[in-house]
């Protein structure tokens, strides 16, 4: 997996790592017993198989005051089964302060997830993450793994070649919406992953709203749901057609 994993992301040699790093988080003080047997329940194994920094891309840091990108990692988690991926991601990000390329495995499928992580300014040192993105799972032979080209991003500085990364996440987001992979290219990303929430939700209110009518007794009571979920269906066309539009 990790030689497609290189071919996808389109690495160059001298960014290639290909480490194991498992052991490396059962070592840390703060990764309890809980965190150890859900890894050694769900997780088969951890590399990191790339590393952009000063010593193997040509692309400058970045610092200001909310922001630290001085190097990025994709690391590759091997899931034993995605009974409870979501937990695994969390640590992941919990336990690493450096922006990651989370590329997670099973069988035949990835998933993807990466966050926006701030300096903490009451020690002026990174780790407070505070947007995580996922995305759905993707096939790795789908045609549109073809945007995680590495070469295809932004080389103006490392802060701007992740946020390239997210955004090309978020655009895996947009089946759900219009049932087909779309690259966004100028749309800034939070309006972008607004969008994206703001369908989900309605879809979960809809889905509720389903089950209460069927739940329902009283044929006032169903013809009333009934007009709720029209009224946020017709919603959900306009959000369908406002990413059609982007």
């Amino acid at each position: 997996m990790e030689d497609k994993i290189i071919k996808i992301f389109n690495l160059e040699k001298e960014v290639v790592q290909n480490r194991k790093i498992k052991s490396i988080f059962y070592e840390h003080e703060k990764f309890n017993a809980e965190k150890k047997r859900l890894f050694d329940d769900a997780v088969e194994n951890i590399k990191l198989v790339g590393l952009f920094n000063d010593d193997t891309i040509n692309i400058p840091k970045y610092k200001d005051e909310e922001f630290l990108y001085e190097e990025i990692y994709l690391i590759h988690i091997e899931l034993k089964d995605k009974k409870q991926y979501t937990r695994v991601v969390s640590v992941i990000h919990e336990f690493i302060e450096n922006p990651v390329i989370l590329v997670l495995s099973y069988e035949k499928e990835i998933q993807l997830s990466g966050s926006i992580t701030r300096i903490n300014k009451k020690t002026q040192e990174k780790g407070i993450t505070e947007d995580l993105f996922q995305t759905p799972w993707i096939s790795i032979d789908d045609e549109s793994v073809k945007y995680l080209d590495t070469k295809k991003y932004s080389y103006e500085s490392l802060k701007k070649f992740y946020e390239e990364y997210l955004r090309v996440m978020l655009c895996f987001n947009l089946v759900e919406i219009i049932g087909e992979f779309k690259y966004v290219p100028k749309y800034a990303i939070l309006d972008l992953r607004v969008i994206i929430e703001k369908y989900a939700l309605l879809k979960a209110q809809i889905d509720s709203l389903k089950q209460n009518q069927k739940q329902s007794v009283g044929f006032g009571d169903k013809v009333e749901i009934q007009e709720k979920i029209i009224k946020l269906q017709k919603e959900l066309e306009i959000i369908k057609q406002q990413v059609k539009e982007l």
